[in-house]
């Protein structure tokens, strides 16, 4: 009986975490859109062209208080073979959360082993216990950094620590010692270039070797590792001016940051609570009981005589993933505590409850087995309401793919729109800058149809192609922009009743062939969607034309899905 319930969860556990995995996947192609986002436009784009014009004292450079250098390994790869369009960098987040969800499959294996507490029968709870990480690493609430290419450092900061205290732990376990050792110094060196809390990991590792006794030539080199790691990072450092500093926030506002520790800590709870004032109820309630449960088992391995390597180097782990939370709490608190339970910050708090899993395993194995059905029940109870929080994942998102589009748009015809490029990021001198020389080198999306040379051809003329549909379609709006004499707003929608089908881009011209604008389709229309064509959903459009008088007729061309109509601007007589 105990082996069909075996063999029954260890299915259905499998089944449940390929879900949840193929449903994070789902997520990130819903969301995906290839114009930079934020921080995108200084740090991936503006990085890749001040690197082509030579400036390589950028590699190093702070981005704020972290220095990202292997993340600009990436930004610079995507642009160079992968035209700068984001998809290969999604894909590596999706890769390095990947490798985590590995690194405490093999965690898990070396407890297995090494613990004297887990004998043989245990060995389906570590397997479940694995198949469950697979599920819980894989939640979509922190969508922040599955689907935004610029969030791979949020990964590789927890990820090479993880690898590292791993390694670590080996060492002390494994007859091949030295490989293992030597992997968790250059670990612990490659994490000082991911996040600023990667400074964190070197100091641990060598903490955490003491306490596993390791011989004085490998306490000595951690040291070394460490001294001269923390000084490279800190060289010719600076505090961020937005950000407090760490003695400020420790001396005026310590009970504000003990809060966003554990709500930061506790994050995910927020997000599987609904959010709202019960999410910050459930997060700071969860991550007060990680922190306690972390300082106990501490406490008792620090008073045991003989201690258990993987125990101690996942005491490390938390212990670093506390530190930054704290690291985090001192330069945000200002920006109140609840900043904590943002959504990027969901990935660290995932990695530290995953630990604290894998280290009160021996403890939850030993309760599944003695209470069967009440272990059974509660794991099937948390998968439900994993997944029924995973389920978002599946929601098209249209409308902000659409907003980000036509930002670009408004970017590439070097149209001051602020109120439709704000979407990316805050219109400024600095932004429209970047997005000037990315036009003119054709780079990322501005290389990429519907947005290549478009500024060019708004001085051209078009002759549409003779024979072909008549559009249906309207003019909802003609709007002018603020500060910006020299263009005019447009949305509308379009749609080709012959091919049943939505034109992928608008050219807008006069009577006599000359080009005035341009817009861009895509943007949900589900009233135009239910008045004419189920194909036609995705039939709105915006734009922007050049000023032209009331009451002129313009000509609106769909591409791709060809079809014209003429459409007589308000306010003529």
């Amino acid at each position: 009986m105990d082996r069909q319930l075996f063999r029954s969860g260890k299915t259905w556990m499998a089944v449940f975490a390929i879900l949840m995995f193929l449903l994070a996947i789902a997520g990130g192609v819903h969301s995906y859109s290839p114009v930079p986002y934020w921080d995108m436009w200084d740090g991936t784009l503006n990085f890749y062209l001040q690197i082509t014009e030579g400036n390589s004292a950028l590699w190093l450079a702070q981005h704020n208080e972290h220095r990202i250098l292997l993340s600009r390994i990436l930004f610079w790869l995507d642009y160079a073979i992968f035209d700068g369009l984001s998809y290969f960098l999604i894909t590596i987040n999706y890769v390095l959360m990947a490798f985590a969800i590995f690194m405490f499959w093999r965690f898990s294996k070396l407890q297995y082993r090494t613990n004297p507490d887990l004998k043989p029968e245990h060995a389906s709870s570590v397997l479940i216990f694995s198949l469950f990480i697979l599920a819980w690493l894989s939640q979509w609430m922190q969508w922040e950094n599955l689907a935004w290419g610029f969030q791979s450092q949020f990964f590789l900061a927890q990820s090479l620590p993880l690898a590292a205290f791993y390694c670590l732990a080996a060492s002390a376990s494994n007859n091949h010692a030295w490989p293992y050792f030597c992997a968790s110094i250059i670990l612990g060196a490659l994490s000082l270039f991911t996040m600023a809390n990667g400074v964190l990991a070197l100091p641990l590792l060598t903490v955490a070797a003491i306490f596993m006794r390791a011989s004085w030539l490998r306490s000595g080199i951690l040291v070394a590792s460490t001294i001269l790691g923390v000084a490279l990072y800190f060289g010719e450092y600076h505090s961020p001016d937005n950000h407090a500093s760490i003695t400020d926030t420790l001396r005026y506002q310590p009970l504000q940051l003990l809060q966003y520790v554990v709500l930061y800590l506790g994050s995910p709870f927020f997000a599987l609570a609904g959010e709202g004032r019960n999410g910050l109820l459930a997060a700071g309630l969860s991550g007060s009981i990680l922190v306690l449960l972390s300082l106990l088992r501490l406490m008792i391995e620090l008073r045991a005589y003989r201690t258990n390597p993987v125990t101690l180097a996942l005491l490390g782990y938390l212990l670093y993933l506390g530190g930054t939370a704290v690291g985090t709490g001192t330069g945000r608190v200002v920006f109140g505590v609840a900043q904590a339970v943002s959504f990027r910050y969901t990935t660290p708090a995932l990695m530290a409850w995953a630990a604290l899993l894998l280290l009160y395993l021996p403890t939850l194995s030993m309760f599944a087995r003695r209470n069967k059905k009440v272990a059974t029940a509660g794991v099937v109870l948390i998968c439900a309401l994993l997944f029924w929080r995973q389920l978002p994942a599946l929601q098209p998102q249209h409308q902000k793919i659409f907003d980000r589009q036509v930002a670009a748009l408004a970017l590439e015809l070097s149209v001051a729109d602020a109120q439709q490029i704000n979407h990316v990021y805050v219109m400024n001198a600095g932004l429209l800058s970047i997005a000037e020389k990315a036009t003119a080198l054709d780079l990322t999306v501005f290389g990429q149809y519907p947005l290549q040379d478009l500024r060019e051809k708004w001085a051209g003329r078009f002759a549409p192609p003779s024979d072909i549909p008549e559009c249906q379609g309207a003019l909802d709006s003609l709007e002018t922009i603020e500060r910006e004499p020299d263009a005019l707003r447009i949305s509308g929608w379009i749609f080709n009743p012959a091919e049943e089908s939505v034109p992928s881009r608008v050219i807008v011209s006069d009577r006599l062939g000359r080009i005035v604008g341009f817009a861009l389709t895509g943007q949900p229309r589900p009233d135009v969607e239910a008045a004419v064509h189920d194909s036609a959903g995705l039939s709105g459009f915006r734009g922007y034309i050049k000023p032209a008088d009331p009451g002129s007729v313009l000509a609106f061309y769909g591409e791709q899905s060809q079809c014209t109509m003429n459409i007589t601007l308000p306010g003529g007589e």
